[in-house]
């Protein structure tokens, strides 16, 4: 680096992108003469936009800086997350889909006791009986209805596939729901 000091030798130093010896007075009036073309530079842009009227993004608020409003920015943000909620196909629709994943979470851990495991399969079924159709579709609710078919025993695979028979030709088609069979 020039003026680093140790590229300094008796007054004159290496200049690598011309591949020649500087005195040190050379370097100080470049150094000197870049500062001044900024310089000059900035006084133009502020000449011009007074001129034009344009105003620059610190003149606009008077120079000071504003810190965010972090309370609109999550409101904003929660009204975003309930348009969402509406928008995955109803609100009712959503909140089965969270409710079952959410006792499929506990009852698809091995650590859970067996009563237990009885308990929330009758829970699951309770809540997705009738409405199975709209779950097998999708990737992340099919499988709360697999862990179902898998830990609930003959008496769930026969409702289900009560309630399912009529929809096996679409279901072996979908990406998801073939999974089942």
């Amino acid at each position: 680096m020039i003026g680093s000091g140790d590229d300094y030798n008796d007054g004159w130093a290496y200049n690598k992108k011309v591949d020649s010896y500087e005195s040190n007075d050379e370097i100080r009036k470049f150094q000197k003469w870049k500062k001044d073309e900024q310089k000059n530079a900035a006084q133009a842009k502020r000449f011009e936009d007074e001129s034009t009227g344009v105003k620059r993004k610190a003149e606009d608020d008077g120079g000071k800086h504003h810190k965010k409003d972090w309370k609109a920015i999550k409101a904003e943000a929660k009204l975003k997350k309930e348009k969402r909620k509406e928008w995955k196909g109803g609100s009712e629709a959503y909140m089965l889909g969270v409710r079952s994943k959410k006792i499929w979470e506990e009852l698809r851990q091995s650590n859970c006791k067996k009563e237990r495991k009885s308990e929330l399969c009758k829970e699951l079924w309770n809540l997705v009986k009738g409405k199975v159709k709209s779950l097998i579709f999708s990737h992340d609710t099919v499988r709360v209805i697999e862990t179902l078919m898998a830990v609930g025993g003959e008496q769930y695979r026969t409702e289900l596939f009560e309630e399912m028979k009529n929809d096996i030709l679409e279901m072996s088609k979908n990406k998801y729901s073939r999974f089942l069979f």
